[in-house]
């Protein structure tokens, strides 16, 4: 990688940490799911305690499983900005994974849940493609 370009990555994490982003990890990020599950959870505990004691208490040990399973499906039948922006139903349970912006200041507990969005900047990292070809001659 040219010198530049590390640079340029380094101006765009430090701007971004220093506008409400947190400083993601590859430790707990899954490359092959493309999400980061535990940083998703504690946006969920943080904004959604009860329904997520409630899934818990449903799917048991289960439940961060399950909680993918039920965003992907959604995500593939509804599409992302979707689901981000209405959350899921799973057996009667709604789980949002995102608050945006409310219209006005007006309502406190609307501005509260947005100002709990978890924003993360993982730096890229690498990744190993394998390709396999099949010729017949």
């Amino acid at each position: 990688m040219e010198t530049k370009e590390k640079n340029f990555e380094n101006d765009i994490e430090a701007y971004l940490l220093s506008h409400g982003y947190r400083k993601g990890t590859m430790a707990t990020y899954d490359k092959s799911k493309a999400i980061d599950m535990p940083v998703l959870i504690s946006f969920i505990q943080a904004t959604q305690p009860k329904m997520w004691q409630r899934y818990q208490n449903v799917y048991g040990d289960k439940a961060e499983k399950q909680l993918y399973t039920i965003f992907q499906q959604n995500v593939e039948q509804n599409g992302l900005v979707s689901v981000l922006r209405y959350g899921v139903k799973d057996r009667g349970m709604e789980l949002r994974f995102a608050y945006f912006a409310p219209a006005s200041n007006l309502n406190l507990d609307l501005v509260e849940r947005y100002n709990k969005n978890i924003l993360t900047c993982t730096r890229q990292f690498a990744i190993t493609l394998h390709l396999w070809c099949c010729c017949s001659v």
